[in-house]
């Protein structure tokens, strides 16, 4: 038969956090995230934008610049194609030349349009991760800095201890 859970009362006082709970802040601390230099100016431009915008949040660490360089150089790549695209119009004319030497010719999408649809799929994707699409962005909690080291939680032992009062036992 299972033990019984303890009651988050006495968890309190013992300053343990219950196993069945989530925990309540994230692991991380939040800080900025180091820009790569060899992103290119329009890279290096979103990934300004976004951090910016992440920072004001609370939700950045240093830990996710890997993934932010991925989405800024996808970002990048992907206005490339959006402006080859405005550039050449969104259809192309293909023209070939058949075994009895007669030209044929069709229109067909731009290539540059279905990198940019994979593209910007992996984009949205990329931002759901950083909780920067309205659906996300919900869901997301800030990081918060760990408690200093001689702080405790109030009502627990060692915050007790701090006030020179001894522990009460628990009533049940």
């Amino acid at each position: 038969m299972p033990r019984a859970r303890k009651p988050l009362h006495l968890h309190e006082l013992m300053g343990t956090r219950p196993e069945h709970s989530a925990p309540d802040t994230p692991a991380f601390a939040p800080s900025r995230p180091k820009m790569p230099k060899d992103l290119c100016p329009v890279a290096q431009a979103e990934w300004k934008r976004l951090v910016k915008e992440l920072m004001k949040r609370g939700t950045m660490t240093r830990v996710d610049s890997s993934a932010l360089e991925i989405y800024a150089v996808t970002f990048a790549r992907w206005k490339a194609c959006v402006a080859q695209i405005e550039r050449d119009g969104p259809c192309v004319e293909v023209s070939w030349t058949d075994q009895q030497g007669i030209e044929h010719t069709k229109i067909v999408e731009h290539p540059a349009s279905k990198i940019a649809g994979r593209l910007e799929n992996s984009m949205r994707a990329m931002l759901k991760e950083f909780s920067a699409t309205p659906a996300s962005r919900e869901k997301t909690r800030p990081t918060q800095p760990p408690p200093a080291p001689d702080v405790f939680p109030e009502g627990s032992i060692g915050w007790l201890e701090q006030r020179g009062a001894e522990p009460e036992e628990p009533t049940q």
